[in-house]
């Protein structure tokens, strides 16, 4: 049902808020909420799971000079810190009541959303390229220094930084679209991790099993990061090369977005 949209002057006309304007407002929405408490926590848990590793084998040295395998390892970990925060960004304005002041500031449904899902992907690209930094830092330290870097690994590191930014802005499209936190969550979870448990009966039928599991996000995750030497392989087993999953995990991003802006767009606050 669609709701009229009450537009107040002085979110109007000269008054009308600009869009940088409104993503600034909603990044400092998210670095004031408990996002921060999140990104702590996770923070300390991303950095501390590899130092537990290396101080077990503390023993029997470094064999390998730390390099971006060593700092995304962990992938699932980081896609579940993504849906946290792109969906608290949005449920979490709906339980504490203060969407309904969000859209008086900025009317514009779309703008708001766009901004909104601009200040998640900012906050989501800073927050994980800070682990990564900070993960750097740490390993590099217990290795002796001993850090190896090349073109390939830093155009890894960036699309790590892209899928996580991604992952965030489809739970933000999923929190437009459930309004709940355990909804958004549990729905994100299960299209991500479970997917493929789920949709294990229909495995039986032939066209089904030779090109539904390659459409799987972690099936499209573990193709986007698979080394090069693995790519012939992929390719003869049906699953896609790198700039195609990145295109069909975008467009899962995007149809979420548009079905969270859909409701968003029709139905009141």
């Amino acid at each position: 049902m669609t709701t009229p949209q009450y537009v107040s002057r002085y979110a109007s006309g000269p008054h009308t808020n600009p869009f940088i304007r409104a993503v600034k407002s909603e990044l400092l929405k998210l670095q004031r909420r408990s996002l921060t408490t999140t990104s702590v926590t996770f923070t300390v848990l991303f950095v501390v799971t590899p130092i537990i590793f290396l101080l077990t084998v503390w023993k029997q040295g470094i064999k390998e000079p730390i390099s971006a395998t060593s700092i995304t390892s962990g992938l699932q970990l980081f896609v579940l810190f993504s849906i946290i925060i792109g969906t608290l960004a949005v449920t979490s304005e709906y339980a504490s009541n203060t969407m309904r002041t969000s859209c008086l500031a900025v009317p514009q449904r779309l703008k708001n959303l766009l901004a909104k899902c601009s200040a998640v992907a900012i906050y989501t690209s800073g927050v994980t390229a800070g682990i990564i930094i900070l993960r750097f830092a740490t390993l590099g330290l217990l290795s002796g220094g001993r850090i190896r870097i090349t073109g390939t690994d830093l155009g890894t590191l960036a699309l790590f930084i892209l899928v996580t930014a991604l992952t965030a802005l489809m739970a933000t499209g999923i929190g437009y679209l459930v309004r709940s936190t355990a909804g958004g969550i549990s729905f994100m979870v299960l299209f991500i991790f479970l997917l493929p448990l789920v949709l294990s009966m229909f495995l039986r039928f032939e066209l089904f099993a030779t090109y539904a599991p390659p459409l799987y996000p972690m099936s499209l995750l573990g193709a986007i990061f698979a080394p090069p030497a693995d790519a012939s392989t992929l390719a003869e087993a049906g699953y896609f090369s790198c700039p195609i999953a990145l295109l069909i995990f975008t467009s899962y991003t995007v149809g979420f977005i548009a079905l969270g802006y859909a409701r968003f767009r029709k139905t009141d606050i």
